[in-house]
């Protein structure tokens, strides 16, 4: 479900859409305890952020699903999640912010606050 929100991301699709069908997603790799399809669906949460200028939320989304998935390395992502990642992260790179408060929200996110934030995000 992710994969096709992926793509209206990057063809600058419908994004209300894209909110909607990750945020199912979303809820469902939660619910089934399938902890790779929701740090997927974490990071197109950081696109759809990034997307709508949320740079804060994008970054913290972004860097939160990076520190939740190195548990499960050498698992890596798709390349058309890997596109959306990249792109996320050109527009975090680009943004003037405080990184090191967002580096500390990072640091501190369970698994759990990290799929709360994503949510809320796509609401």
């Amino acid at each position: 479900m992710f994969q096709a929100a992926i793509l209206e991301v990057l063809r600058g699709g419908d994004h209300d859409w894209a909110r909607t069908i990750t945020a199912e997603a979303l809820r469902i790799a939660r619910d089934e305890g399938l902890t790779a399809n929701v740090i997927s669906a974490v990071q197109v949460a950081a696109a759809l952020a990034a997307e709508r200028a949320d740079i804060k939320a994008a970054a913290v989304l972004l860097g939160g699903a990076a520190r939740h998935i190195e548990p499960l390395a050498p698992v890596k992502g798709e390349e058309i999640t890997s596109a959306c990642i990249d792109r996320t992260q050109a527009v975090i790179d680009a943004a003037a912010f405080d990184l090191a408060a967002v580096q500390r929200q990072i640091d501190t996110m369970t698994l759990d606050d990290l799929i709360t934030m994503a949510l809320e995000s796509l609401a």
